[in-house]
């Protein structure tokens, strides 16, 4: 049995482009095409991730040998130091696209402790010169016949099983012999002359290259080509921050429910902690221009946030500012800072700017409700000092969707940037020659819940994609001229445990690994004969999937390029409503249990996270109505539609009885989130649980017997399942584990069995460098 060994992986490297490309690869109803990067089943596109789509091509290149798991690392990211689980999420992710059960791997073999095998036969189908030639340039006959394409080719090679050539009209090749003919003066010249020729051409190529600067100016993108180093490997490291010389990483340590802010030296590794572990939540780490002082905001348990400035070696903290609810940019100069303040009680938001001491704080642009300056990931001051980049959010687009927006310091106007579609905009950098900017972001379109990098050019607002792969970039820091940046990580790796009576002895895992990012927004729910229904990136993107309490039957339901998710089967077992999003904002569908018969409930602003009453007759979600998220309800087929609360309300969950809706909404003061209950018919709050904690993931679920509110609770960095009695009694545990996050679990409709998605997330510090030539 052959070996996939190191050198291979050399020669793949400097094997011919024209050589490899030139070739199709073909195995049941599968084509892998590498010279157009595509992969299909039965003639249609399959959406593959960049390394995922190399990882198919080794495999399928080297089908029939075992490839070491080292030897995949290092093929996949040369020089690049990544941890085996990325290998892991990459082929579990392929399996998916291939349509392997979780029981049967007919394509990709697993040889435990060793690495992969592609065991099905697979046909390389060569694609002729002529072909090739005819693709580049296509000509007309004198007949005025195109000649054929490669798809052309490929697919007459595809049908005779790709071992005879296909004949052509003799009038094109005539065509094709004429431009491969040399001229008749290269035939009569002298070889000598000929051979000057060419000499003389090398060398001025060789001035043209050597002098290519002087005569043709580059324009690469920044940051198209890196190089990854990772800084640290604890798993629970968040908002890095890099110095402006770039020689060091501020960030934060996320430990047993703590946090601590601490400084490393990049080239050593070396570390110092600047803050012991406190209580707090971290909002934002920024350096100052001179690299002397690290600001930080701060969120303590009364939901007050601050903004400190600390020597970056330690001392004492000095605060600056209040009400500070985004990542601060400093001016170039060190003279003043800009930020996002937010009053939710007037839904209003602000971008502001002070003093570098927090003095003279001044608005210099605002939004009301229903749109809004995003404090997500806050602002960055370009280098001029000239600009300022924010992000605005608007929820009435009709969806909730950010863009990038410039304003502009000398005549306080205000100009978008890039596509005004954005899912999610995270941290903002500015380039050092103002010719863009670079963002953490997630666009809805994309197959994977998680953000990646992207650079925005100024001031035209083209945008091209820096990373794509599985796991998700949050935030993004540059350096002054040193061309770094850092960013975190963060992969989920996850399992399904199910739990009798939800008592912790008793879990068993029923699902290896899940990995979904942001899974607690997928759902979880149970059919009344016992099986559990849910969502995942089991197929190419977010779908409803269903399988036995015990981990068997696999089966997808849905198969459409929307993202399916938050799934919840009515009491009878005959439908499932979910969350399907598409181009457009997200809206409600049912369908029968077994997938078919689907149909669209609501057609608003954006709808998501039903809740289906126990007569099986209504739908209660969360839906955009006047710019503000409310609770509706619709008939089960769509009929009658009836707002609820008029007020920011989400997550409702409905009683056993039919009688309450259990909900998350705004305090009093607008300040904090709080959990309320009111009649299902509609009306005033008829109770709120203001010593609740806040669920985490504001997920909430009643208790089978109806007299309490299930939730997460973080203590000491693990998560556990509380009890809320609705009677105002002291909140308990349920669940006593001991390490690992829940993002999601439901009850049985027996209230014997509990369903839970328990893991870890993975949050590193990663360095870039950009390794194109400058």
């Amino acid at each position: 049995m052959q070996r996939f060994y190191k050198k291979d992986v050399a020669q793949n490297r400097s094997m011919s482009l024209t050589n490899r490309e030139a070739v199709l690869y073909a195995f049941d109803e599968f084509i892998v095409d590498p010279q157009n990067r595509l992969f299909k089943r039965n003639g249609q596109a399959v959406s593959l991730t960049t390394k995922a789509f190399e990882l198919l091509l080794v495999l399928v290149e080297h089908n029939g040998q075992v490839l070491e798991k080292n030897d995949l690392l290092n093929r996949l990211w040369p020089e690049t130091f990544v941890e085996e689980i990325n290998l892991n999420v990459h082929i579990s992710y392929l399996r998916k696209a291939l349509g392997e059960s979780a029981a049967h791997h007919q394509y990709i073999e697993t040889l435990p402790k060793r690495g992969y095998r592609f065991s099905a036969t697979v046909q390389a189908i060569p694609i002729h010169q002529e072909s090739l030639t005819a693709d580049v340039q296509p000509l007309l006959s004198p007949s005025n016949e195109l000649l054929p394409t490669i798809a052309q080719v490929s697919a007459a090679q595809i049908q005779t099983g790709g071992d005879e050539p296909i004949e052509q009209p003799i009038n094109q090749a005539r065509h094709i012999q004429k431009l491969t003919k040399p001229h008749w003066w290269l035939e009569k010249k002298p070889l000598s002359i000929f051979a000057m020729v060419i000499f003389a051409a090398v060398i001025f190529i060789a001035f043209l290259y050597l002098k290519r600067r002087d005569f043709f100016p580059t324009s690469a993108t920044p940051f198209q080509k890196i190089s990854k180093q990772k800084l640290t490997a604890h798993g629970k490291n968040l908002l890095p921050t890099l110095a402006p010389d770039g020689e060091y990483v501020a960030y934060v340590l996320d430990d047993a429910g703590k946090q601590s802010l601490w400084v490393m030296q990049v080239e050593t590794k070396s570390c110092v902690q600047v803050i012991a572990p406190t209580e707090v939540i971290y909002d934002s780490v920024t350096f100052s221009p001179d690299g002397k002082f690290l600001y930080f905001d701060t969120t303590d348990k009364q939901y007050q946030s601050a903004l400190y400035q600390i020597p970056i070696l330690g001392g004492t903290p000095r605060k600056i500012l209040v009400d500070v609810d985004s990542h601060i940019a400093i001016s170039p100069d060190g003279k003043q800072l800009a930020y996002v303040t937010s009053d939710l009680a007037k839904g209003r938001t602000a971008l502001m700017v002070a003093n570098a001491d927090g003095s003279e704080p001044r608005v210099l642009m605002t939004r009301q409700k229903p749109e809004l300056v995003s404090n997500w990931g806050g602002v960055a001051w370009s280098p001029d000092g000239k600009l300022i980049a924010c992000v605005v959010r608007r929820m009435n687009l009709p969806a909730c969707h950010m863009q990038v927006m410039i304003y502009h310091l000398a005549d306080k106007q205000e100009s978008p940037l890039g596509p005004n579609e954005w899912a999610d905009v995270g941290q903002i950098a500015w380039l050092d020659d103002n010719s863009g900017i670079l963002v953490s972001a997630f666009r809805q379109e994309e197959p994977l819940y998680g953000s990646q990098l992207w650079r925005i050019a100024y001031p035209k607002g083209e945008v091209i994609k820096l990373t794509d792969d599985l796991i998700s970039y949050e935030g993004v820091s540059l350096a002054n001229r040193s061309h770094r940046l850092v960013t975190s990580t963060m992969e989920r790796v996850s399992r399904i445990w199910i739990l009798n009576q939800g008592d912790s002895e008793t879990a068993k895992q029923i699902i290896s690994v899940m990995g979904d990012n942001r899974s607690e927004l997928f759902g979880m729910s149970w059919t009344p004969d016992g099986q559990l229904v849910y969502g995942s990136h089991g197929g190419r993107n977010a779908d409803i999937w269903m399988m036995n309490a015990d981990g068997t039957n696999q089966r997808q339901l849905t198969f459409t390029d929307s993202q399916e998710t938050a799934p919840v089967v009515s009491p009878d077992g005959r439908y499932i409503v979910y969350v399907a999003k598409g181009a457009g904002p997200p809206h409600l569908w049912r369908m029968d249990s077994n997938g078919e018969n689907p149909i669209q409930l609501t057609d608003g602003k954006g709808e998501q996270d039903p809740a289906i009453s126990p007569d099986g007759k209504w739908v209660v979600y969360n839906a955009f109505v006047g710019g503000v998220m409310a609770l509706n309800k619709v008939s089960i087929d769509g009929s009658a539609v009836e707002q609820l609360t008029h007020e920011w309300s989400i997550r409702p969950q409905i009683s056993s009885d039919g009688k309450h809706i259990a909900f998350i909404k705004m305090d009093a003061s607008h300040k904090r989130m709080v959990v309320a209950l009111m009649p299902f018919a509609g009306g005033e709050v008829s109770k709120t649980f203001n010593e609740m904690p806040i669920p985490e993931h504001l997920l909430l679920r009643w208790s089978p017997d109806g007299r309490a509110l299930h939730y997460i609770k973080i203590s000491d960095g693990v998560a556990n399942i509380w009890s809320q009695p609705i009677d105002g009694g002291i909140s308990t545990p349920i669940t006593r584990f001991k390490c690992d996050s829940i993002f999601r679990f439901a009850w049985s409709r027996d209230g014997k069995t509990l369903a839970l998605d328990r893991g870890v997330t993975i949050s590193d510090v990663v360095l870039m460098n950009d390794t194109q030539e400058k």
